[in-house]
């Protein structure tokens, strides 16, 4: 009986998923490259107005001033961004956001002559920003500064508008956009960089593949040479038995395997791939738990194709809590990304993303938003555990 081979991967399949993959990885970059050269553009040509407090306006806007006080509110999702009230040489005034490292590198001599006897008069200061509208929170806090800034109880509700306007300058604010050619970017990039991965793996394969295939044709060649031998008697036993033990020594259970601490890196890394598509799929409007059966599937690929490792039962305990892990980190960020999204959104300053991402049990707490957390990230557990058992199970 003849044993049949198993067709390798033809080279020119291999070259051709690396090449895609090399070309999406390429065009994505171009791509991010492109929007924020289009960006720097479009910033350049922008012409920049002076601040009215008085009108809202999405187009930026600049302010010049003499004098700056120290910050009199802080934002509690920014990093060191603070409110200031400044005030030009006519001394009308105005309220800005900035970050509060400013005010020590730019604008120390102004925040010095505004508080001690200065005759030298600093150069204005100069911002650009956006104008938002000062809610009430804001105004309380601007008012109870502003009339110990003066020392006299001048400011309140009546004549707020009078003094301050009833708009800020912030200057933490980016310009709002509804392009997604990043996120279509960083997906071409991800896609693109597995599609290198999977090449690689099928390259080796098909190496080994060829190894093994002129290991048997080698044994064949020689039971064949020794059968002509009039002194040898059961040659046909003694090809067979040959044979049988070459294939025996190639098979999967006594094979020699990979590098254990590689294949759990592996698995770990490739598992990232579903906690990607989770955050991207979230962006999308959707509820990602699908992706957990990815997450789970991902890692097990790479314990067993990159790690060069034998699926046991073990190792598929591990691949669905590395999946259960990275399914979980990546609801965080698209819960994260939510947030800060929704909190620069008529609010007081700019959140920060790593900012809200740090406080994100505190603000679900308080959001009341525990329960939806956990609720779909149970729906990415459940389908990485259903999906990891099935496939590891075949595969042991």
């Amino acid at each position: 009986m003849e044993n049949t081979q198993k067709k390798m991967n033809p080279i020119w399949l291999c070259l051709l998923i690396a090449v895609l993959g090399v070309g999406l990885v390429l065009s994505g970059i171009l791509g991010i490259s492109k929007y924020y050269q289009e960006a720097a553009a479009a910033k350049e040509n922008t012409e920049v107005l002076w601040f009215d407090l008085y009108s809202p306006s999405e187009e930026p806007q600049m302010l010049e001033f003499l004098f700056i006080s120290e910050p009199f509110a802080e934002y509690t999702y920014g990093t060191s961004q603070g409110f200031y009230l400044v005030y030009d040489e006519d001394m009308f005034g105005y309220i800005i956001c900035m970050e509060n490292d400013r005010l020590e590198g730019e604008f120390l001599e102004n925040y010095n002559y505004t508080y001690q006897d200065i005759e030298k008069v600093p150069e204005l200061g100069y911002v650009e920003g956006y104008a938002v509208e000062i809610d009430e929170e804001l105004q309380e806090y601007a008012i109870e500064f502003f009339n110990m800034f003066w020392d006299e109880e001048l400011l309140d509700e009546t004549n707020f508008a009078d003094y301050l306007g009833t708009y800020y300058l912030d200057t933490t604010m980016e310009p709002a956009t509804e392009d997604n050619s990043i996120s279509a970017s960083v997906v071409m990039i991800i896609v693109g960089l597995l599609l290198i991965v999977v090449a690689i793996v099928k390259v080796l394969n098909r190496g080994k593949e060829q190894k093994e295939q002129s290991a048997e044709e080698k044994v064949s060649e020689t039971a064949s040479n020794d059968s002509s031998n009039p002194a040898m008697e059961n040659s046909e036993a003694f090809a067979n038995s040959t044979t049988s033990e070459a294939t025996y020594s190639s098979s999967p259970e006594v094979e020699t395997q990979g590098n254990l601490v590689i294949a759990l890196v592996a698995s770990l890394l490739c598992a990232c791939a579903g906690g990607v598509l989770w955050v991207l799929i979230y962006r999308l409007g959707y509820i990602a738990g699908i992706t957990g059966c990815v997450a789970a599937v991902a890692a097990l690929f790479g314990y067993e194709k990159i790690g060069k490792r034998q699926v046991t039962g073990g190792a598929i305990v591990w691949c669905i809590l590395v999946s259960l892990v990275v399914l979980l980190l990546g609801n965080a960020v698209a819960y994260a990304w939510e947030f800060t999204e929704a909190l620069s959104v008529g609010s007081p300053g700019r959140a920060e993303f790593f900012v809200v991402l740090k406080q994100l049990p505190t603000i679900l707490k308080d959001y009341d938003c525990v329960g939806s957390f956990f609720g779909d990230w149970g729906m990415g557990v459940f389908f990485a555990a259903i999906s990891g058992f099935s496939i590891g199970s075949r595969k042991k």
